[in-house]
């Protein structure tokens, strides 16, 4: 099955700035979720923090108050892996495919939509120089993944 051909260099113009659009959501989206695996690994040495204070104190009131720290910074990293972290990878795949689909069909109807068009020679080269922003790569692997992937 063949696609339909964009007739309208107006509706090329329409699907680069929908790819723009994608390509901002998904930078914003993997943002966030390197931000958070950064406040990941701040509760992470906060646990750690937290069990080597217990440990050190070694008296009733530190003990307790170590142990509740470690608690709650595992507590909130769990938390925040299983509510946030995995709802922005997902968002951040769901852009990366939608974007590497609309820059596929970007890259195919630009030959043909220079020909029939009749592009001028700076119509084309601003289409060129958008087009080849989009440096579509696989997304990193997440941990789970590099996990169930051995």
């Amino acid at each position: 099955m063949r696609r339909q051909i964009p007739s309208d260099q107006r509706e090329l113009n329409d699907l680069l700035e929908l790819a723009e659009r994608i390509q901002t959501s998904y930078e914003n989206a993997t943002r966030v979720e390197v931000l958070l695996r950064l406040l990941e690994a701040v509760l992470l040495v906060g646990a750690i923090a937290g069990i080597v204070t217990a440990i050190d104190a070694g008296e009733a009131l530190h003990l307790s108050l170590g142990t509740a720290i470690t608690v709650a910074c595992v507590l909130y990293l769990v938390a925040i892996d299983a509510l946030l972290v995995k709802r922005y990878r997902r968002r951040s795949l769901r852009d990366h495919r939608a974007l590497n689909e609309v820059v596929d069909l970007l890259r195919e109807f630009q030959s043909v939509s220079f020909v029939d068009e009749e592009w001028t020679a700076l119509q084309r080269a601003e289409f060129k120089i958008r087009l080849s922003r989009f440096e579509i790569e696989e997304p990193a692997p997440s941990f789970s993944r590099l996990i169930r992937s051995r």
